[in-house]
């Protein structure tokens, strides 16, 4: 057989291909497990883990379900810029979309049971991390499923947080399920704390978005099942347990109802495993018990048991005939009650009296026992440690309810007093004392009333034995730096006093005492006294004035509230004295308008005399060149005529103007020589050549130029002004919003052109008044419509008119321009009126 070369090396060639294709697909193989390592953790560091990647070479496809088509979109561009990817297709799809989006938690003993729907992978995850913080020693079996549809997830998550949170105050077998809806949540408390933290938590601790769909949660089961009610003395105690807060209401009412003078301590706890009609039980229970003197009523389960006793035999005969169809067939009813045996005389009026005697507290009349004629007596001494007690009281039946906390509380009023008397006859509580000081007798019967409740009666007569107040008069005065107080003052402790005040209140103030001591009783006129310095303290300056029983403030005021609190004080002086008050108010804002508007003021006044001088200076040289030429001319004709036997006459020439303004020139002939001056020269001239009285200088005729132009641009201003005063007539109210002082844009603009009118009328006052509507305090109305007036004056300085000009003034609601019975009527009220020149 011959060799083939041929076919030998086309044999070579073959498996040369095949170990190179199978080697070829080895690198294939790495390359694409690779990439899909690479993009499935770039996924999942996005929070994109329900997409999956596969690979084909370089090629790949994003596979799984999305919450949406924003991150079917995200996992492509993540994909697609992992470094060696060289095409990526997206075959995901969108998770099934649920119309109902439910989630329901159940605890069962050993484990937490999830289902329902969740909107992705990072939900799920953080659900169970709040299960696993809720129930750390449960076991978790996640059924949720993904699924598109879900609300607001962090409204959401938030709802699921909650509903978890009230599962774990419930015993095993209790639920919660979240939906579009709302929550519903079914199970049985651990306790009746966690019943009620609960039942808070449903009724106004909810979630922003969520509500109460169906609450099924009961309180513990309670075995056996027991309430009671235990009446002794002034006192109802009510305990044990109800099925719920309105079954506890009902016959918390019911207890109300059958001991009206009582006081109800509510115990009761809600609990289940109640029998049935145990609520209509309790409420017939208190209804027997109301008949005893003292005694208890217990329910247990299906039995009752009312023990106690009973006034009177009659009375105890009765209960036992009524008690069977007092309550609900399917109770068990037993009874332990007994009367007492009369043993005390009954007495009628039943009297108790305590009254001081100088230095002995006696107590006369009545007490039902020895016990409490004990009660009493020690009630007295430990309220009157400095008195000695004298007790004769006897014992007698008949005392009536509240007899024991009434008179307690008389003997403790009469102790703040020091001097008086408390009776209590029968239910009546009368008390009589006198003091001196009109608060302690106000704050005493307050205190007694509130003491005695409803057990009594009251009816107090507290004397005030005030002693006149003294007829002084004395003053204090702040003025640059120095306080002076004088005057008379009605004892030393008083006058230490005041200056001790003013020294604090006037911090870096000069105080000089000129008080005179002069020998009076009071109980007020110190208070007063201080009340007054106090108010002066708060004003830039002033003084007061206490006259008698008269106390008058006035000064400047720094703002409106503390004027207002200056007219405050003044109303609430104590009884008897009488306040009044001369406020100005100066702001800060106002002292530096009236700075800047002098300054400005005196700037102008060097301006304008600065200008007449100069005008005047002018006017002189023009008026003696004028003077000079006719001067001239005379002298040349005396020249010519010099020597001549003819008679001349000396020219006169007054060149100088009239008052009027205008120029006058005069000759007078002389039968006089010529060598001697004539009387009418020396009249003209005076004997020194100087100028007549009556004939003005040339500084005199710039004088009367400068009056004369002064009064012609009066006349131009008062012209400019009048118009100005025309045009602005409609403007001159200005409106506000409710309970508000703020400048609306349309009231700028009218107190824009209001400041323009100024600027033309710098004569005239302007008076600014502010006004309220209706609503509110009369005071308030006051201090509002002041500020609304102070509002326009400020703006008003702002733009230059001077405070000097300007007059302000508050009339609250006092007087309207319309009714104030509707919103619009009102609006017109709210307003400031400006007005220029003397209305």
């Amino acid at each position: 057989m011959r060799c083939n070369p041929l076919r030998w090396l086309v044999g070579m060639v073959l498996v040369i291909g095949l170990l190179g294709i199978m080697n070829l697909r080895g690198v294939l193989a790495e390359i694409e497990i690779e990439l899909a390592q690479q993009t499935r953790h770039a996924l999942e560091q996005a929070g994109l883990s329900w997409a999956d990647v596969r690979f084909s070479g370089r090629d790949g496809w994003i596979e799984g379900r999305a919450p949406d088509e924003s991150e079917i979109v995200k996992a492509y561009n993540i994909s697609s810029s992992v470094w060696g990817v060289r095409k990526i297709d997206s075959r995901a799809q969108l998770l099934e979309e649920q119309r109902n989006y439910t989630w329901r938690a159940v605890v069962r003993s050993d484990k937490v049971k999830l289902s329902g729907y969740v909107p992705n992978e990072q939900t799920r995850k953080a659900i169970i991390g709040a299960v696993k913080a809720t129930f750390p020693q449960l076991e978790i079996d996640d059924n949720m499923r993904l699924a598109r549809g879900a609300p607001d997830t962090e409204t959401w998550l938030g709802a699921v947080s909650f509903g978890l949170k009230q599962l774990s105050r419930l015993k095993p077998t209790a639920h919660v399920t979240i939906d579009n809806d709302g929550l519903e949540i079914e199970g049985e408390a651990l306790d009746y704390n966690a019943f009620r933290a609960i039942k808070s938590s449903l009724a106004g601790n909810l979630p922003t978005g969520l509500r109460v769909k169906r609450d099924s949660v009961v309180a513990p089961k309670v075995e056996p099942y027991v309430w009671a009610a235990r009446l002794t003395g002034n006192e109802v105690q009510l305990g044990g347990f109800l099925p719920s807060e309105e079954a506890r209401e009902e016959v918390f009412s019911a207890a109300q109802k059958s001991f009206p003078q009582k006081v109800i301590v509510d115990r009761m706890r809600v609990g289940s495993g109640e029998p049935e009609n145990i609520v209509a039980a309790a409420v017939s229970a208190l209804g027997k018990l109301a008949e005893l003197e003292e005694g208890d009523v217990e329910i247990k389960d299906k039995s009752i048991l009312l023990s106690g006793v009973a006034a009177k035999e009659v009375t105890v005969a009765g209960l036992r005939e009524s008690l069977k169809s007092s309550f609900p067939k399917s109770f068990r009813v037993d009874e332990q009650i007994k009367f007492r045996e009369p043993t005390i005389k009954p007495v009628s009026p039943y009297k108790i009296l305590a009254e001081i005697d100088g230095d002995v507290l006696k107590l006369t009349g009545y007490a039902p026992s020895e016990e409490l004629r004990t009660a009493i007596r020690d009630v007295a001494v430990s309220r009157f440690p400095q008195l000695k007690v004298s007790e004769s009281l006897e014992l007698g039946a008949g005392a009536p309810e509240g007899w024991q906390s009434c008179m307690s509380a008389g003997l403790t009023a009469l102790a703040k007093i020091g001097k008086g008397r408390v009776e209590m006859e029968d239910n009546i509580l009368r008390f009589a004392a006198v003091t001196e000081d009109e608060t302690v007798a106000q704050n005493i019967e307050n205190e007694l009333r509130a003491a005695v409740n409803r057990a009594c009666e009251l009816e107090a007569k507290i004397v005030v034995d005030v002693p006149p107040e003294p007829d002084l008069k004395w003053r204090a005065s702040m003025a640059d730096g120095k306080l002076i107080l004088e005057g008379e003052v009605p004892n030393e402790a008083s006058k230490d006093a005041l200056a001790t005040l003013a020294a604090q209140a006037f911090s870096g103030v000069q105080v000089e005492d000129r008080s005179e001591v002069k020998t009076g009783r009071s109980g007020k006129w110190l208070k007063v006294a201080e009340t007054g310095l106090k108010l002066l303290s708060r004003l830039r300056s002033g003084e007061i004035q206490l006259d008698g029983q008269s106390l008058t403030v006035s000064g400047q005021a720094p703002d409106t509230a503390v004027a207002a609190l200056i007219r405050q004080q003044l109303r609430d002086l104590p009884k008897g004295y009488a306040g009044a008050e001369t406020i100005e108010i100066r702001s800060d804002a106002m002292i530096w308008a009236e700075e800047e508007a002098k300054r400005q003021a005196e700037a102008e006044a060097r301006r304008q005399a600065e200008e007449a001088q100069r005008k005047a200076e002018e006017e002189a040289r023009q008026a003696e060149q004028a003077a000079e030429a006719p001067q001239e001319a005379a002298s040349e004709t005396a020249e010519a005529k010099a020597g001549s036997t003819t008679e001349t006459r000396i020219a006169n020439v007054s060149p100088l103007p009239s008052d009027e303004g205008g120029a006058a020139a005069s000759s007078e002939t002389s039968e006089e020589p010529a060598d001697e001056p004539s009387a009418e020269q020396r009249a003209a001239l005076g004997e020194d050549g100087s100028h007549a009285e009556g004939e003005q200088t040339p500084e005199g005729q710039t004088a009367a130029a400068v009056q004369q132009a002064a009064l012609a641009a009066s006349r131009d201003v008062d012209e400019r002004c009048q118009q100005a005063l025309a045009k602005f007539a409609p403007h001159g109210t200005i409106n506000f919003d409710r309970a508000k002082t703020d400048l609306k844009h349309a009231s700028v603009i009218t107190l824009s052109r209001m400041a323009e009118v100024a600027a033309s009328c710098p004569n005239l006052p302007i008076r600014i008044e502010g006004h309220a509507d209706a609503e509110g305090s009369p005071e308030g109305n006051q201090v509002l419509s002041e500020m609304r007036a102070e509002a326009a004056v400020k703006f008003l300085v702002d733009k230059g008119v001077s405070l000097d000009r300007i007059r302000s003034v508050g009339y609250g609601a006092t007087r309207p321009v319309a009714p104030n019975d509707t919103p619009a009527s009102r609006a017109l009220n709210r307003r400031v009126e400006i007005f220029i020149g003397d209305h």
